[in-house]
């Protein structure tokens, strides 16, 4: 059980039987703080969009291009016969990688960067190969009914 459950749970709002006022403050005080730091704070659009692309980047290299597929914006509405020739494409892309580069052993954010212009968040990943090098490449994400894709 984490802190946030076992937490704080009673002791913040029962007054002290010693009667001091700034004893009971304290500790509401100090619950209050407590109880603070231990609830989630809400992404940011850029945390966001930088979340789905890294999980279908990590999806696409471990080997469920389906996964990355449905991450992409208009994905539902393809022909069969497109999507079967893209997720080809990607198992081709990936026995490249793991060929040249021994696989892709992480997949990091960099940063996201939202360009009014385009009206694009662009999500910055660091591709760390099973050989050690590393490739910094942007996905530019679109959210689309409350929801991110990669464009």
């Amino acid at each position: 059980m984490s802190h946030c459950q076992t937490g704080m749970r009673g002791y913040a709002m029962r007054r002290p039987k010693t009667g001091h006022g700034l004893q009971w403050l304290c500790t509401v005080l100090l619950g209050v703080a407590f109880l603070t730091g231990c609830t989630r704070q809400e992404l940011t659009p850029g945390e966001r969009a930088a979340a789905v692309a890294k999980s279908c980047y990590e999806a696409l290299y471990d080997g469920h291009p389906e996964l990355f597929l449905d991450g992409r914006v208009g994905a539902e509405d393809m022909p069969q016969s497109y999507r079967d020739q893209l997720l080809e494409a990607y198992r081709r892309h990936v026995t490249q990688v793991n060929n040249q580069h021994r696989g892709v052993s992480s997949v990091r954010v960099s940063r996201a960067e939202m360009d009014s212009t385009l009206h694009l968040m662009q999500v910055f990943l660091v591709l760390g190969y099973g050989d050690n090098s590393q490739e910094e490449m942007v996905v530019p994400m679109v959210e689309q009914q409350g929801k991110w894709l990669m464009k």
